[in-house]
């Protein structure tokens, strides 16, 4: 994976790390706690499926390793 392509990814998970916790409080007063929690867990689950898939690797293991983790 480009190193432009990892300082991407690593800008947009800071702001979603940032803005995650206001947007589950709106979420859980709207829903419930606990349906807010799956809410949440879902979209998490969705999106590292969907990076999994685009990566081409089709395993966490196999992306980690691609993308250099040890």
């Amino acid at each position: 994976m480009p190193k432009r392509m990892v300082y991407l990814l690593t800008f947009w998970g800071g702001i979603a790390a940032t803005v995650q916790p206001s947007i589950n409080a709106r979420l859980a007063q709207k829903t419930g706690v606990i349906e807010s929690a799956c809410v949440s867990f879902a979209v998490g689950t969705l999106v590292f499926s969907l990076v999994i898939f685009f990566a081409g690797t089709g395993t966490p293991r196999a992306f980690w390793m691609r993308s250099g983790g040890s």
